[in-house]
Parts: C-alpha cells; sequence; structure tokens
C-alpha cells in the first residue's frame, strides 16, 4: 500500500489528473476503476475522481509493490528508477534562481532539455536528481514526490541558457499560463551575420517540417503565426558581425534562428540555418561548435501570483545567466566584456513594441 499526502504545491489538481500523473503507464479506465473497487481512496473514503485536491489531503493506493512500481515507473522499482536519474553534478547545470515551487536553471549547450531517447541525458533528468536531493527523507511506505518536476520552456540542444522549471503542480500551471499570456519576457543574445543598425520587429508564419526537424518562414499566412523583436548592442567590424538583444514574443521551435536567416542575417555557427563558410572559419579559428545563441534573461510581471492569490516569490523581478564561454571569447576581441555588454541593456529589457 502507498500513501501519499498532498502538498500545498499539489493543491487544487484534480484527483483524476493528478493519478495520471503518478500512474502514466497505467490507463484512465484502470484508475477509474480501481477508484470504483475502492483500490484507491481519498481521505479513507471511495472518491469518484473529479475532486480538487486540497494541501494534506490523503491518498491511499491498495496495490502491491511490483504493481505500483509498473504503473509509476513503467516496471523498474523506484530504487531502480531514482538510481537512474542523473546525479546532479553529472551535467554542469547552475541554478540562477531556487524556491519551494520553481528555478531556474542555466542550461549549458550541448544538453537537452527533454530526452530524445532513452540514453540522453537531459535537464529534466537532472532536475528530479536535484529536487529529490532537497527533499526531506521519505517515510517508509510514503511517495512525497508524486509531482515529477519539469522544464516549462525549452531550449534547443545547442542553445545556452535560462529554463524555467516547475517543482510543483501549481508552479507548472501558473508558469505555463505566464508564458501563453506572454507575461513573462524572454530575451536572448545572438551573434549574427553582418551589420543590423536598427531594432525591428518582425512578423510571420512558421511551419515545421517533423521528419527533417526544420521549421520555414513564410508571409503568406500558412502556418503558426510568429513575431520576434530585436535590437543591435554592438557591431563587431572586423568579423561583420552583430551582438543583438531578442525578446522572444511568441516561443516556437527554432524560431529566432530560422526568423534570423531569413532575414540574411542567421545566428552565427548555426549549422541547420547559417551560413557554412562562416561557421567554418569561426569553428577553425574561434573553436564555435554551436549557434550563438544564448537565453540571457526572463523578467516576471509584478503582480506574478498562483491560483488564489499566493503571490510568487519572483513577481517583479528579472534573473540573468552568465555570458557562456563561446560568446565571451568573440566580444573579448572587442574589448565587450560581461558589465560592458550588461550596460548595453540598462535601458531596459523592451525591445521596441509590437506592432501589427
Amino acid at each position: 500500500m502507498k500513501e501519499i499526502i498532498i502538498d500545498g504545491g499539489e493543491a487544487g489538481i484534480r484527483l483524476d489528473k493528478f493519478l495520471e500523473k503518478l500512474l502514466p503507464h497505467a490507463g484512465r479506465s484502470f484508475l477509474y476503476k480501481m477508484l470504483r473497487k475502492k483500490n484507491i481512496t481519498l481521505n479513507g473514503k471511495k472518491a469518484e475522481g473529479s475532486e480538487h485536491l486540497c494541501a494534506q489531503d490523503k491518498i491511499c493506493i491498495f496495490f502491491s509493490d511490483e504493481t505500483y512500481a509498473q504503473f509509476r515507473f513503467g516496471g523498474q522499482t523506484e530504487k531502480e528508477r531514482y538510481a537512474s536519474e542523473t546525479q546532479p553534478s553529472a551535467l554542469h547545470i547552475s541554478v540562477i534562481y531556487e524556491d519551494r515551487d520553481m528555478l531556474i536553471a542555466d542550461k549549458p549547450a550541448g544538453i537537452l532539455t527533454q530526452r530524445a531517447e532513452k540514453t540522453d541525458n537531459s535537464l529534466n533528468d537532472w532536475l528530479c536528481g536535484h529536487v529529490r536531493l532537497d527533499k526531506q527523507e521519505r517515510q517508509a511506505g510514503e511517495e512525497r514526490l508524486a509531482y515529477t518536476p519539469s522544464a516549462v520552456n525549452r531550449l534547443d540542444r545547442n542553445t545556452s541558457g535560462l529554463v524555467l522549471c516547475a517543482k510543483t503542480y501549481q508552479a507548472a500551471r501558473t508558469l505555463s499560463r505566464l508564458i501563453r499570456d506572454r507575461k513573462i519576457g524572454k530575451y536572448y543574445l545572438a551573434l549574427v551575420k553582418g551589420q543590423i543598425c536598427e531594432p525591428k520587429t518582425l512578423k510571420g508564419f512558421l511551419c515545421k517540417d517533423p521528419v527533417h526537424n526544420q521549421v520555414t518562414i513564410s508571409e503568406d499566412g500558412t502556418g503558426e503565426e510568429i513575431h520576434t523583436a530585436y535590437a543591435p548592442l554592438f557591431y563587431l567590424d572586423r568579423h561583420d558581425m552583430t551582438l543583438l538583444k531578442v525578446q522572444l514574443i511568441t516561443g516556437k521551435p527554432h524560431q529566432i534562428r530560422a526568423h534570423l536567416a531569413g532575414i540574411s542575417h542567421p545566428v552565427c555557427g548555426d549549422p541547420k540555418y547559417g551560413d557554412a563558410r562562416l561557421n567554418r572559419e569561426l569553428h577553425a579559428k574561434y573553436g564555435v561548435n554551436r549557434q550563438l545563441l544564448h537565453a540571457f534573461a526572463v523578467c516576471f510581471p509584478a503582480r506574478a501570483a498562483f491560483v488564489g492569490d499566493r503571490p510568487m516569490a519572483v513577481a517583479g523581478k528579472t534573473f540573468l545567466a552568465p555570458l557562456p564561454q563561446d560568446f565571451g571569447k568573440l566580444l573579448g576581441l572587442y574589448h565587450i566584456g560581461e558589465s560592458v555588454w550588461q550596460r548595453g541593456i540598462q535601458e531596459g529589457f523592451e525591445v521596441p513594441p509590437l506592432r501589427i
């Protein structure tokens, strides 16, 4: 038998949705059958599944350890599943900010946000290990980490920078809503080919080719509408490259990379949308082996709050990620250190307002 005590971070979720997340390898119809047969109870009573959970609610699951492991972990035991999680120190991911609900991680280039294959290491695996180490020792027979921590936004494998992570259900729901409603400002540094002198907001329509994992941008209304805004910070004249501050207004796969390539200013080092000759030169001279795109800032609205109006600790705050080494190597040639480019954004993070 497993006993689960709901904490404040999981309050508000429907019981059936909670069980689906807790037991992802069990079908919905099976879970409803277990509720009807009282093999799963809520506060010692039969439940329908539509109940909204409250803090300190107690769920009892009357399964054998083997059955529970099958539906929770796909056949692995708890010990095996936890042992398979990426050790927090293995991926060199830095924590920029953390509280009881959420975490902001600085992801290096070369690491996936989520696994593509079973053998991959990902930020999500690191996050589960990090949060589990941060938890108090579980009591015998009590599963405390029912909600699986997860990244809320994604970065491409070879894009570095800030990723928002939810440690609780409430944080996942709130952060997703803030991103969907465009209340969180997401800003990138991009080193692009050519000279850009004026700020601008780009509008287009994005279509994804899932077979080749590539997108195309058009202006004819086919695909998902996207908006990307940018402002130049510095022109690197000897290399004919511009350091841009980019605001991701909509968040679609490869949006920044494809949008900038579409105006003949591809991101330097980008193997998919970039300039092959420039990429070879940057690799040979400076060891650049990825797109020079870095999610360097997130800005939270002043009134950010969870459901129920509990204020978020990050409300009104801005968080910055340090400059990656490959950026620093190139900018250092122009004596543009971190303090210099940060002064370049002190006028405010907002790039020119979107005009449609």
